[in-house]
């Protein structure tokens, strides 16, 4: 007789855009046994994807409380099919205290509790992670990030914890999809209708916030400094944000009117595509996530900084001089010099390019990170306490 899989309810603040294919593979491998509820916005945060899922429930509408430094969801209710083995998988963001009421009624229900989530994130206080900590411990499982991140919890959790680390991944069929498909005389037309001849793109892609900062300021400041002796620079800003009429101004005043070229948020991935393709590198120089494995994708080497506390998990895939350069926080002068390696040399270039795309296609695939999740479900139902 063959085992069935265990019932699994995954909560979660939202299901972006970015996160659907995971949890269509997930569901395959469940044999539709799971479920994904979340809210449809939440503040400060990115919104659910407007996509139908027979496993999906995005009516949970999300409260904030305290002034937005804390969150409910509504209705959240564990939901098990009333056999043995069920298990419910918590978002690991403490700022959501429905999560907490949502992890009792799975206990009461007997189903066991995995947490899913960062291990570390930027600007985390001491006493955030002393939360994180106090809930990791009452769980079956702990499903971090990264592997790196695991590993600097293990001596934190007790024993009987399973610790594991997703490797955080994103669904890359999009970019293969696109380097099969954009030839280099397509390319050439690409650039030629943009304007984009003679130029050297310095892609960054991702949200213009303060909290956590991107940073774009930096970047800005070092294209400064690197204009006057290669006038030949372009940054392309992809995204949009509260700091975006700031940093236009900034550009202004700097005299980088023909040096940046701000596209606004796009989501669609053809559109960004050949924005990849035609950029040097890509410049991050604030807290990077999945930006990076994003970019590694295309084969872009990463330019960021190297305060490891001051970025969210997925910086773990970063090798310094090996996919990627980092520099000093804050410093545009040292971001200016590692772009400048970067621009000036192509065999550098090439080296980092094909070792980002090692990196994707061996470290932080979906399917990997699809044992991964089923593993630590796995220990979860077999090793279940008994409280919370």
């Amino acid at each position: 007789m063959v085992k069935r899989p265990p019932w699994v309810h995954v909560q979660q603040p939202t299901v972006p855009h970015y996160r659907v294919p995971f949890f269509d593979l997930l569901n395959e491998r469940l044999d539709g046994r799971v479920r994904v509820s979340a809210s449809p916005t939440v503040h400060s945060g990115p919104d659910s994807a407007p996509v139908h899922r027979r496993y999906l429930d995005l009516a949970h509408q999300c409260r904030p409380l305290a002034g937005g430094r804390a969150f409910w969801q509504q209705a959240m209710i564990p939901l098990a099919d009333g056999t043995s083995g069920d298990v419910a998988v918590v978002s690991g963001n403490p700022r959501f205290l429905s999560t907490l009421r949502f992890a009792r009624l799975a206990r009461k229900h007997r189903m066991s509790i995995v947490w899913w989530g960062h291990g570390h994130s930027p600007g985390s206080s001491r006493l955030g992670k002393r939360i994180r900590e106090a809930l990791m411990s009452r769980c079956d499982a702990v499903l971090l990030y990264t592997d790196a991140e695991a590993a600097a919890w293990r001596a934190r959790l007790p024993t009987r914890v399973g610790l594991f680390g997703a490797q955080n991944a994103l669904d890359q069929s999009h970019a293969q999809a696109a380097l099969a498909h954009w030839t280099p005389q397509q390319l050439h037309a690409f650039r030629s209708a943009q304007g984009l001849e003679g130029r050297k793109l310095l892609l960054f892609c991702g949200r213009l916030r303060r909290d956590p900062d991107s940073e774009v300021e930096v970047l800005l400041r070092a294209l400064a400094e690197l204009t006057p002796a290669d006038p030949s620079l372009l940054a392309i800003v992809i995204g949009d944000g509260e700091e975006r009429q700031r940093l236009q101004g900034l550009a202004g005043s700097l005299g980088l009117h023909d040096h940046v070229r701000w596209l606004g948020a796009q989501y669609d991935e053809s559109a960004n595509a050949p924005w990849f393709l035609s950029a040097e590198l890509f410049v991050y120089p604030g807290s990077i996530g999945l930006s990076i494995l994003h970019a590694m994708g295309y084969g872009l080497p990463v330019v960021t900084h190297a305060e490891r506390e001051g970025h969210n998990p997925e910086i773990a895939a970063l090798r310094h001089e090996w996919n990627g350069l980092q520099c000093q926080r804050g410093n545009p002068r040292q971001f200016a010099e590692q772009i400048a390696r970067v621009v000036a040399n192509p065999v550098l270039r090439q080296q980092l390019s094909d070792n980002a795309r090692q990196t994707v296609a061996r470290e932080f695939s979906l399917t990997a990170m699809a044992d991964r999740f089923c593993a630590a479900v796995e220990h979860a139902r077999q090793h279940a306490a008994v409280s919370l």
